[in-house]
């Protein structure tokens, strides 16, 4: 199960788009209507993704992400 995969269970949204560059992502989704929790989701995601590349890499101290996005 994908990170995406994982946080779309407790937290509904469509992937419309992404587009991975080499020093960031680009991300578009879309929630269900009257859902703005955009934040959240984002949050989650980061976390997920944070996990799986700390696991994959060995190293559990590493910064994947900037602060803010």
């Amino acid at each position: 199960m994908t990170c995406l995969e994982k946080v779309k269970i407790y937290h509904p949204f469509d992937l419309v788009a992404y587009c991975i560059l080499p020093d960031h992502i680009h991300v578009l989704l879309s929630l269900p209507q009257k859902d703005k929790n955009y934040s959240t989701i984002i949050k989650e995601i980061k976390r997920s993704v944070t996990a799986r590349v700390r696991e994959h890499l060995e190293h559990p101290g590493i910064v994947v992400w900037q602060d803010r996005f």
